[in-house]
């Protein structure tokens, strides 16, 4: 293969410590080391929407040979709706009486707040990178001699502009999808309608996809068909071992207090009040002394659940601790310290949150509640841990009064079991290579034929 070289288009890359930022910056860094001239196309950290935390130290982890090429994005239009919608709220008019309300007038508010939303919103808030950065990523490919382009996504803008790089210039493209798009059971901002016209054009566009999860591949391949499944491969998240072992290798203090850590943010249906209320079961029940167990929050947490005044009314003050955000290291540092690493996964089988891989990677034992789907089959399958309904206060009780019961041997079981080793995330990275390479390979037919057999996978390869 004459052309390696290829341009990683993420709006995700450090300083962002976004969670994708971590599948593109291995992604990025394995390329180069496998021969690719890469180039990462990104953001400018100065366009950054506010919401987006940082974290410097992950720069750290660039390789120095990666060509970094950060460009701004249009800010303007999404910070005009932001204001409005602040003013539209703040704005509270005494209620009219529905009989002298104005004919329709409900509707076309709600019409113009549609069209607002998906004018400057749509297919999601990075929609003001989309000029700038095609405009940036012809020039590179032209320059450069670039043959292949790699988007990740969320945000589901980097396909677009995938999609537009690849009209334009000729290109070989892989769409990676770290989530599901038209059909999330979380929704999206815009029409239902225009999020699937998109999806397809970029699956139908793209030269190959990539979904990290088997059973996300196999929710595409149902709605897409055979025809357009043979270009559909999967490449699980993993943990970074380099980046992990200091930290594996350090063990816990002794099992008393029993230490559970939850690190990342807790919103939308990702409910901590359940795992607190079953803690304050097993507590008051007698199955846990009060100081035999300590639960950490680690990250936001939704003004929505009000931790605080459950941890006062079940009575876990001093049990439970609650912190924001912590720099990636100084998070690792806090897992390596626990006997048990929890996540909360629940309303999707599809996804798998990237911190389970670096729970995995840790080598502690797993709480998680999640109902069955990608993240119960790889606990189960793996056997690195417990899985409870995420909602189910008595089970998570059950659950907890046991893990405490165990706490002499958690770590050591943990410590020794050898399926940890099949998600290092070299293996992935590796994977991504080779479908790459096939790309730009005299036929096609090899690529296609290993994403069937990978839609049945149970580990990934």
């Amino acid at each position: 293969m004459a052309n390696r070289r290829v341009l990683i288009v993420s709006s995700h890359f450090p300083p962002d410590r976004s969670a994708g930022t971590h599948r593109v910056l291995r992604l990025a860094n394995h390329l180069q080391e496998s021969g690719w001239a890469t180039t990462v196309l990104t953001l400018d950290p100065g366009c950054y929407r506010r919401s987006i935390q940082l974290d410097d130290r992950l720069a750290r982890r660039v390789h120095g040979e990666l060509a970094i090429v950060r460009t701004h994005a249009w800010r303007g239009a999404t910070r005009l709706l932001g204001w409005r919608n602040r003013m539209s709220r703040s704005r509270q008019p005494a209620p009219v009486p529905t009989g002298q309300r104005p004919r329709h007038e409900g509707a076309w508010k709600a019409w113009r707040r549609r069209a607002a939303t998906g004018l400057f919103g749509f297919p999601d808030d990075e929609i003001g990178w989309l000029v700038p950065a095609v405009a940036q990523g012809v020039g590179l490919i032209r320059r450069q001699g670039i043959g292949t382009v790699l988007t990740s996504a969320p945000p589901f803008t980097c396909h677009v502009i995938g999609h537009a790089l690849r009209s334009l210039c000729d290109v070989q493209w892989a769409a990676d999808f770290r989530d599901p798009w038209s059909r999330a059971p979380w929704g999206r901002t815009g029409s239902a309608r225009g999020h699937q016209w998109l999806e397809r054009r970029v699956v139908t566009r793209a030269d190959a996809v990539v979904l990290n999860t088997p059973e996300l591949c196999r929710e595409f391949a149902q709605w897409y068909g055979p025809d357009l499944s043979r270009k559909f491969h999967v490449v699980a998240n993993g943990y970074d071992a380099d980046v992990l072992e200091p930290y594996a290798g350090a063990r816990p203090a002794a099992p008393a207090p029993l230490l559970l850590t939850h690190a990342g943010n807790l919103y939308g249906a990702r409910d901590p009040l359940p795992l607190l209320e079953g803690l304050a079961l097993c507590i008051r029940d007698g199955r846990v002394p009060s100081g035999g167990v300590q639960l950490a929050l680690v990250g936001k947490i939704a003004a929505t659940f009000d931790v605080a005044a459950a941890i006062d009314r079940l009575g876990l003050t001093g049990v439970v601790s609650v912190s924001p955000p912590v720099a990636h290291e100084t998070s690792l540092e806090r897992l390596a310290a626990s006997h048990v690493l929890v996540v909360i996964q629940p309303d999707t089988a599809l996804q798998v949150p990237a911190k389970l891989y670096e729970y995995i990677g840790l080598r502690r034992h797993i709480l998680a509640l999640a109902e069955e789907g990608a993240v119960a089959r790889i606990i189960r399958d793996g056997g690195f841990g417990v899985i409870v309904p995420p909602a189910n206060v008595d089970r998570i009780a059950d659950a907890l009064a046991q893990l405490y019961r165990d706490r002499d041997t958690l770590v050591d079981r943990a410590a020794s079991n050898a399926s940890v080793d099949l998600f290092d995330a070299a293996a992935q990275s590796q994977r991504v290579s080779d479908i790459l390479t096939a790309l730009h390979a005299p036929a096609s037919a090899p690529v296609g034929a290993a994403a069937g057999a990978e839609l049945g996978d149970s580990h990934p390869r």
